[in-house]
C-alpha cells in the first residue's frame, strides 16, 4: 500500500509577509461628485467613477439618498477614496465630518471605503453626518482614469498579488 506524499502547508514567514502586503493594497479607487439640498437633513445625489485595480478598467455609477445632519441648505463635495473588498450590494451608508475638508468612511456589503472629501455649502460649514444611498449598477468599462504613477503601481501590485 502506497501513500501520497504529504505536502507541507505554505505558512512560512514569506507567505505571511506576502499576505499582509497584498491585503494592504486597495481593490479600487473612487472619485465622486456629490450635491445635496436641505438644511437639517437633506436629499443627495452623486456620480462616481471607480478604477478597479484588478482589471484596470473604470466604471461609473450614480446614487441618491438622504443625509441626517447639517447640510448648509445647498452643498457640493468632491471626494476620492480607496476601496477594500467587493460588494454585490447597491446600498451604502457613509459617515463624514462637518468641515470643508473632511475624512469619510463608507460601507456597502463586504466593501469598505476610506477617503477624503472637499466641499462647500451655502450657509455655514459643509454638512456632515450619516448618508444612506442606493446606487445604480455600474456601467462602462473604459480603460484609464489612472491620474498618477501611484495608480499604475497599485494596479501592478494588485496583479502580482492575484
Amino acid at each position: 500500500m502506497t501513500s501520497d506524499p504529504v505536502v507541507p502547508p505554505k505558512n512560512g514567514i514569506l507567505t505571511t509577509v506576502a499576505q499582509k502586503f497584498c491585503s494592504a493594497i486597495p481593490d479600487a479607487r473612487t472619485i465622486t461628485l456629490d450635491a445635496g439640498a436641505g438644511g437639517l437633513g437633506s436629499v443627495h445625489g452623486s456620480v462616481t467613477a471607480t478604477l478597479d485595480y484588478k482589471t484596470g478598467l473604470t466604471s461609473f455609477s450614480a446614487a441618491g439618498g438622504f443625509q441626517v445632519g447639517w447640510n448648509g441648505v445647498l452643498s457640493g463635495q468632491f471626494s476620492s477614496g480607496f476601496v477594500y473588498g467587493s460588494s454585490d450590494s447597491n446600498r451604502s451608508v457613509s459617515y463624514s465630518g462637518g468641515a470643508a475638508v473632511s475624512p469619510y468612511y463608507s460601507r456597502s456589503g463586504n466593501a469598505r471605503e476610506f477617503g477624503l472629501g472637499v466641499g462647500v455649502s451655502l450657509l455655514g460649514s459643509v454638512g456632515g453626518g450619516r448618508t444612506a444611498s442606493v446606487s445604480t449598477a455600474s456601467v462602462g468599462a473604459v480603460p484609464g482614469l489612472e491620474v498618477s504613477p501611484l495608480e499604475y503601481l497599485l494596479e501592478f501590485a494588485k496583479q502580482v498579488c492575484k
